[in-house]
């Protein structure tokens, strides 16, 4: 059978970029960790530091969101803090990127 002649039915397709991520972000909101955006700036380097990403995803509860993470194989690095705006940690996943799970909670 030529590839012509397969079935549209049996081909399958990649699901394009849009619904990829409307499936990440309903996989995220059934574990309770709803993510609003994500922050991304440039900082300076400190001495010794290699160039990398940092991302602060916003999260409506940093506890629950810091212990789903916890569930799922992450370590905290550092935190929990809170200060005059934001309750934030920052969180190791199993492969080894790092980020920040922020709450804006202005006192």
């Amino acid at each position: 059978m030529t590839a012509s002649a397969v079935p549209a039915t049996l081909v399958r397709r990649r699901p394009p970029a849009a619904v990829r991520r409307k499936r990440l972000l309903l996989a995220i909101a059934q574990h309770s960790v709803l993510i609003a955006f994500a922050i991304a700036f440039l900082a300076p380097l400190n001495d010794g530091e290699e160039p990398h990403w940092h991302v602060t995803f916003a999260v409506t509860d940093r506890d629950e969101a810091v212990l789903r993470a916890e569930e799922l194989g992450a370590v905290v690095v550092s935190g929990p803090t809170d200060d005059q705006w934001t309750r934030s940690a920052v969180v190791r996943d199993p492969q080894g990127a790092v980020f920040t799970l922020s709450q804006f909670d202005p006192q």
